[in-house]
């Protein structure tokens, strides 16, 4: 029995022992059951090499005179030589241990067509994409699998494709201080992404539609929307809250009106929780309006008096109640929030016995969201008016 490199076999233990060295154990295959089969081919086995590949132009790689070694101890000697790339193909530069020379290294750009137990690859090269750039090495360090999946080269991203070719990722540029991924050229023409040191920028046309900085802010809508230290800053007309695909409301401005608008029948609800205050008011000498948005309804015809109603309108109520008085006729005007009948007068009105005066007077209050409320009467009073104005809508 001898080795490859035709060395005899050494043994331990006491002399006729079967007992293989270390060197013998881990080159040797063995079955399940245990029977040697034979050793491991050398390409096969762990290797490692000192081989310096370097790229002299675009479409030339050259390497210096190395030596393989295999885990069994044995070794490969790789000539001097060079390599002319002749297309954007990658290719693959092997060895052979088979070959008549196997002191060179060989190149395909198919390397499943030539693998067998006597190759392995010791890089993988591509021509550069332009005159001026070099060309592109991975090189490998021994035994260890390479990424063909992906590849990250000196122009850009290459991708395995479906059909076993390799194509660009985007148009990627990987170059000195920056990445771009997409088109054209920054605030010009570039329709993607530019990373560069300061910031990550997406443009449209060369435009800025978004923008990352390392200062902390965020600038999205085409420069309409700043998020930095001093806040979130709206540049745009309006501010549109949207529940689900449907738009609810809007902060909107404009010829220095800020309108607060509630859309598709939503309601804008204002309130605090827990013991805080609700403060509505100018800061200045401006005043305070509550506008109406639709007309006012007249509710006389639906209203009685010793009545109690509930707002169930979804917003506050402003109503006003105008009666005619004569002798002993007396009328009030009550609310509360869950009594009845209401208990708090907001509103009265009377014409004693013998009074020299008789007339229509008007009663009125704001009746919150769910309150009651009610004219309670004695005497013989009538309705002129009874209006209910909700509060906001």
């Amino acid at each position: 029995m001898k080795y490859t490199d035709g060395s005899p076999p050494e043994f331990q233990g006491r002399p006729g022992s079967s007992f293989l060295t270390d060197r013998d154990r881990r080159n040797t295959l063995v079955s399940a059951s245990g029977t040697t089969i034979g050793q491991i081919p050398k390409s096969v086995q762990g290797y490692q090499h000192n081989v310096v590949f370097s790229a002299t132009d675009q479409d030339t790689v050259s390497l210096a005179a190395v030596t393989i070694k295999f885990y069994d101890g044995t070794t490969q000697s790789i000539s001097l030589g060079s390599y002319d790339i002749p297309d954007a193909s990658v290719r693959y530069l092997y060895f052979d241990l088979d070959d008549a020379s196997p002191t060179v290294l060989k190149a395909t750009d198919d390397y499943l067509s030539v693998l067998t137990v006597n190759t392995g690859v010791l890089c993988m090269i591509q021509k550069g994409s332009g005159a001026t750039v070099k060309a592109s090495i991975i090189p490998s360090n021994g035994k260890t699998p390479l990424i063909t999946a992906d590849i990250i080269y000196l122009t850009g991203l290459l991708d395995l494709m479906p059909d076993g070719t390799y194509g660009k990722v985007l148009s990627t540029i990987i170059a000195a201080g920056y990445i771009r991924v997409g088109s054209g050229t920054k605030d010009s023409t570039l329709n993607g992404f530019h990373i560069g040191d300061v910031e990550i920028v997406g443009q449209l046309n060369g435009v800025d539609q978004v923008v990352m900085g390392t200062n902390g802010s965020i600038i999205a809508g085409a420069g309409n929307i700043v998020i930095d230290a001093n806040g979130i800053t709206f540049y745009g007309a309006a501010c549109l809250f949207y529940y689900g695909a449907t738009e609810q409301a809007a902060i909107a401005v404009a010829s220095g009106l800020v309108t607060l608008a509630g859309y598709n029948n939503a309601d804008i609800l204002i309130q605090t929780q827990g013991t805080g205050d609700v403060t509505i008011g100018p800061g200045g000498t401006g005043l305070l309006l509550l506008q109406r948005l639709k007309a006012t309804p007249d509710a006389a015809a639906t209203r009685a008096f010793n009545t109690t109603y509930t707002n169930n309108s979804g917003t506050a109520l402003f109503v006003s109640v105008t009666v005619y008085v004569t002798d002993n006729d007396d009328a009030d005007f009550r609310i509360h929030a869950s009594a009845d009948p209401p208990t708090t007068v907001v509103g009265r009105v009377a014409c004693l016995s013998g009074a020299d005066f008789v007339g229509h007077f008007t009663m009125s209050a704001i009746v919150p969201t769910g309150w009651k409320y009610r004219v309670t009467t004695s005497g013989s009073p009538t309705k002129t008016y009874w209006v209910e104005t909700p509060i906001g809508q």
